[in-house]
């Protein structure tokens, strides 16, 4: 009697035939899901770079922003600053001397012994004080006096002037008097002299030319706050020896 003998499975030859298995993918699934795959990560870059996009323009409009309110921050800063200057100068304007003559004399003799002469009387008509009132000017005679009292004004410039060429300073306080007296006018008054004394022949020609005598006075003062101020003031004389005041240099400064 023939003993058989019935082989056991060894241990672990079941799990390894069941981890052993192969799973087959078709062809053409292959290809679906690397594609799949591809078109996922493609989508993912397109959405990608549209975020971007949208943050670059987001960025650019704020940035746009914030320059447009930077430009009209300065603005405003810019008409602040002119609102303050221009109420500045117009107070200044407003409160500021203004020196302007109110009479003037001026006497020809028939034979003269002295220089010609004439007194110039001044006010001031603005609302606060002349300080440091200097003055000069002159009396010019004969044909050229209009070419000269025109180079007087133009050596003067816009200088100043200094301690040495000028009389003593005063202070003109303001007001007008609403009836001057020709005889007592009020405020400030100057003498202003020729350089020589004019001959006969002077005298005949002033008494028979318009223009002959020219009488030019600059006043230079300052206003409280040390700001600087001067007029100009001209007279051309008529043969029939009235006085009126010269086509230019009748300025305020």
């Amino acid at each position: 009697m023939k003993d058989h003998h019935t082989t056991k499975p060894k241990h672990g030859d079941g799990e390894k035939e069941s981890t052993n298995r192969h799973v087959y993918l078709e062809p053409g699934a292959k290809i679906d899901f690397v594609r799949g795959i591809r078109e996922q990560y493609e989508t993912a870059q397109i959405d990608d770079k549209t975020y971007k996009a949208e943050q670059l323009v987001w960025t650019k409009i704020a940035a746009g922003l914030l320059l447009l309110a930077a430009g009209f921050s300065g603005w405003q800063g810019y008409l602040t600053r002119k609102a303050i200057r221009d109420a500045r100068e117009h107070f200044i304007k407003d409160q500021r001397p203004y020196l302007w003559h109110s009479l003037l004399k001026f006497n020809l003799q028939d034979r003269p012994t002295n220089r010609l002469a004439a007194a110039v009387f001044f006010n001031n008509y603005g609302k606060s004080p002349a300080i440091n009132r200097k003055g000069r000017g002159q009396v010019f005679f004969g044909p050229n006096a209009l070419d000269r009292a025109q180079k007087w004004f133009d050596d003067l410039g816009n200088t100043r002037f200094t301690e040495n060429e000028t009389g003593s300073e005063t202070i003109e306080p303001p007001g007008v008097d609403p009836l001057p007296d020709p005889e007592k006018p009020r405020g400030g008054y100057t003498t202003l002299m020729s350089d020589s004394i004019p001959t006969t022949e002077d005298v005949t020609y002033i008494r028979s030319h318009n223009d002959s005598v020219i009488i030019v006075e600059r006043e230079q003062y300052f206003d409280l706050a040390g700001n600087f101020y001067w007029s100009d003031m001209c007279w051309s004389s008529l043969r029939t020896g009235v006085f009126y005041e010269c086509r230019h240099h009748n300025e305020l400064h």
